[in-house]
């Protein structure tokens, strides 16, 4: 089963997860006072991430 992770932003830093999250891929997205209006395809600031392979 391949199992993508969540994509990272270059300029974004959450609080919340404390990271370098992209708001696209967050749960919390709804009750977050930060977060990105941009969609990952068009910001240009998206740092993809690999799938990989769980067992």
């Amino acid at each position: 089963m391949k199992k993508s992770k969540a994509r990272k932003c270059k300029i974004f830093n959450c609080d919340r997860r404390r990271g370098n999250v992209c708001c696209a891929d967050c749960g919390f997205k709804k009750g977050c006072k930060n977060s990105c209006q941009n969609r990952p395809e068009v910001c240009g600031c998206v740092v993809e991430n690999k799938t990989t392979d769980t067992k």
